[in-house]
Parts: structure tokens; sequence; C-alpha cells
């Protein structure tokens, strides 16, 4: 996937992203689009498809982003006027992607001499203090590493940095230390200290990148309601079915635990019947036309889905059952 991008790098990619989140009318999705438009704006792009906007993504955060993340950002390009569709293709503005490119270029080069002056500041504060002798990408492997297990704590309403260990061969101790020294009472840390903790939250939660979640975030359950079944089933199509099992597969690799109701379950039972009951009589009103164009299509009838609905109970996992969970989907 390219070079190997260093700790800094991503919190520099992804902190920068954060910078465009000015107030509540825009969200993390609008974070994306300068990086969009630098990458429209450098006519690397043969089209202007999910799936070439995903890889240029990755290749530049070196982050997975799910297609269905891709297909949100495209769509608020458009909002924003950096693109327009025209008959299903996305068409350039290059007055607006020259505008938010420049923004993307102008705060980059303030991320940088932020995070410099972050690093620099736990150098010194680290010569002087324990005598230890650090560079910048050791603070930031070491910081990151820090953030990963503190990190429900460093969210929590009424957190304080507390002293961790009493050895200056602990680095633990010495990046604690250095941050109950920012800490200011009624302020919090700093701007810089909070940019790169943004930056953390975003490259391992928000963009599903290899980082280990900790032990809270397993302990997650998440109940699928009927529609979402069936969208993983695949009776919604192939595109619905492949972006909901990405869904569940980025819940999976966080560790948390799928699960279905009873009640869903049994509603799922209910509209097989149908299904069967509407095919069997060649009633076809009540079936939306895409279900009904893939039953056509992949030869779908009413012997298939009665087998189907007695297979229901090794499909999804009932609470109670957390051993099955959702995996056969």
């Amino acid at each position: 996937m390219g070079k190997k991008i260093t700790e800094k790098e991503i919190n520099l990619n992804v902190a920068l992203l954060d910078t465009f989140k000015k107030n509540e009318k825009i969200d993390y999705i609008d974070c994306f689009l300068p990086l969009l438009a630098v990458v429209l704006r450098d006519g690397i792009l043969s089209d202007i498809e999910p799936e070439s906007i995903k890889e240029a993504f990755e290749k530049e955060l070196e982050i997975e982003f799910p297609v269905t993340a891709i297909k949100s950002i495209l769509k608020r390009a458009v909002k924003r006027g950096l693109l327009e569709k025209h008959e299903g293709n996305y068409l350039k503005n290059d007055s607006e992607i020259s505008l938010y490119s420049e923004k993307y270029t102008k705060n980059k080069n303030q991320i940088v001499a932020d995070q410099n002056l972050i690093a620099n500041e736990f150098i010194e504060f680290a010569f002087k203090k324990f005598g230890r002798q650090f560079d910048e990408d050791g603070f930031f492997v070491s910081f990151n590493k820090f953030l990963k297990e503190n990190i429900i704590d460093i969210l929590g309403q009424n957190y304080r940095p507390e002293i961790q260990g009493k050895s200056t061969n602990n680095m633990n101790y010495i990046i604690s230390c250095f941050l109950k020294s920012s800490w200011e009472e009624g302020v919090g840390f700093p701007s810089t200290i909070q940019r790169i903790i943004k930056g953390y939250l975003l490259s391992n939660y928000l963009c599903n990148s290899s980082v280990n979640m900790s032990d809270n975030i397993k302990r997650f359950k998440v109940f699928l309601d009927t529609p979402l079944i069936i969208a993983a089933l695949g009776f919604n199509g192939s595109s619905k079915e492949r972006y909901v099992k990405e869904l569940l597969n980025g819940l999976k690799v966080v560790g948390a635990k799928i699960y279905v109701l009873d009640i869903n379950e049994e509603e799922l039972r209910g509209i097989f019947s149908s299904w069967i009951h509407d095919l069997k009589n060649n009633n076809y009103k009540k079936f939306k036309p895409h279900t009904l164009k893939l039953f056509k299509n992949s030869g779908i009838d009413e012997i298939y889905l009665g087998e189907g609905a007695n297979l229901i109970g090794f499909k999804v996992g009932r609470v109670g059952n957390p051993k099955n969970g959702f995996s056969s989907i």
C-alpha cells in the first residue's frame, strides 16, 4: 500500500480534516471534502467513482475507507458545490475545488507547525525533567500507544491527568507527567494536544483502522432491525448486501457483538411467508420493484424461499445465543 506512513503523518492528515469542523452545521463528512478537493485538483483520477476515490483516499491517508462512506462524501460534495451530478456521472466544479484545496494547504502548514511545537515541548520536558532523550517519531509512536491505552478515560467528562507509574524507564510515566504539566484547570489541554487526540480518534475509530479497540468497545452489543437483516441476506440487491455486510464486518472488527431480537426473527419469518404466499398465487402487487426483479433474475421462487425460511434460525443469532451471533451472514 505504498510507503509506510509514520504515526505523526497519520495524525497530521486526519487531524487536518478536523480543522474544517467550524460550526454545528458542518459534520465530519464535510471534513473529508478538502482531501477530496486535493485528489480532484491533482487530476490523478481517470473517472470520479466511489471505488477510485476510495483508492485515492487510502493512498493518501493509508486508512481503510468503506465504500458507503465514500458515497456519503461524494453526495456531500455535490451538496457543497464541489461536484455536479449529471446523468449518473460526477462533474467537477473547478472554482470550488480550488477554494477547498487552498484551505487544505494553508491549514496543513499550520498543523505541521503545531505538531512540531508539541513534539519539541515534550522532548525538552523529558530531557530537563528526567534526562531522557527522544526524537519526534519516538514521541508520536509512544503518545499514540498511551492514547490507545487511556482513550476511554481521556474522553471522560471528569478527566484529569494523573501520574502513571513511578519509574523514568516507564514511558507512560513520562507522558502522564508531561500531560499533567500541560493541563490547565478549567481549560483542559492546549489546542496542540487536543488536535493530536482528535487525530487519533478519527484515524483509529472513524476510518476503521487496524488498531485494536478498547475492551470497553468490545463489550458493545448491536441489535439489528429487520430491514437491515433482509438487506444482509441479499434480498434488496447485491449492492445493498455488500454495503450492509461491510458495516457488519466493521462492527466485527472492533469486537462488537451483533444480535437479532426474537421479534425481528418472527418478523422475518412473516415476510418470508408473505412472499411465498404471493409467489404461489402470482400476486406481485405487494412486491417492491427491485425485490421482484431480483427474484426473477436470480430464479428465486416459493420453494427457495421456503427452504430459506427453515434456515432463518441458523442465519441469525438471537439474544441468549451469543455463540452464533451474526457470523453466518
